[in-house]
């Protein structure tokens, strides 16, 4: 099985995931908070730090399997989690300063970007 294809089918599997775990969770909970979303990204993050230390020495990065659980079913399931071990990646290897530009221009770019698609779409609809 060709190794997008693998992505493709974890991204699928990760998502629906995703919006089970994240529903399920949002009915147990206030709804005036994310629980559900929360949750994931907290397990999510759990997730890909566990099976990326399991897989680190015993499998190459183009292994079909790293490419299924950890590109395609945890990104899918979530994107937090990719962007933790990326920059727990970057502190471990001594880029102290890449890394904390990755967590402001995630938090910041990212929200801003959220932001102005939030206002765009309004304008947009309101036309």
């Amino acid at each position: 099985m060709s190794e997008w294809l693998l992505v493709a089918s974890g991204g699928a599997f990760g998502s629906c995931l995703r919006w089970l775990c994240s529903r399920k969770i949002s009915t147990l909970h206030d709804p005036g908070f994310p629980w559900g979303i929360l949750t994931v990204n907290i397990v999510g993050s759990f997730a890909i730090g566990f099976v990326y230390a399991l897989m680190h020495n015993r499998l190459p990065l183009e292994h079909p399997a790293r490419a299924f659980l950890i590109v395609g079913v945890l990104g899918g399931f979530t994107t937090f989690s990719a962007f933790s071990l990326d920059t727990l990646q970057l502190f471990s290897n001594g880029y102290v300063v890449r890394a904390m530009a990755n967590i402001i221009a995630t938090l910041i770019i990212c929200l801003l970007a959220t932001w102005i698609g939030l206002l765009s779409g309004r304008y947009l609809t309101a036309l």
